[in-house]
């Protein structure tokens, strides 16, 4: 996985090797990692659909377009570092 962007403050954007795009939320407590609208083969941890027509983070579109507001997106929870290695690593395989 891959910086798309240097981020800022409240976005940072990656990639992974087949393209797909993953931003971490730096503006709030906890974990928050938004995804492209991928159904993984587990239950990893909670998350709460995007689609197209529901706004979101307004430093998606710079910092990982293809999680931005114009496509379904997943907004994950992250409840432990566990939890975030298991997203990570299904995600990159995705």
């Amino acid at each position: 996985m891959s910086r798309l962007k240097m981020g800022n403050k409240k976005v940072a954007g990656f990639e992974t090797r087949k393209g797909r795009h993953l931003a971490i939320q730096r503006d709030v407590q906890g974990i928050n990692v938004w995804t492209e609208d991928l159904e993984p083969p587990r239950s990893i941890a909670p998350f709460e659909r995007y689609p197209v027509n529901r706004r979101r983070h307004s430093n998606l579109d710079a910092q990982a377009p293809r999680v931005g507001n114009e496509r379904d997106a997943r907004l994950w929870r992250i409840a432990s570092t566990e939890d975030l290695v298991a997203l990570l690593y299904w995600y990159n395989q995705a």
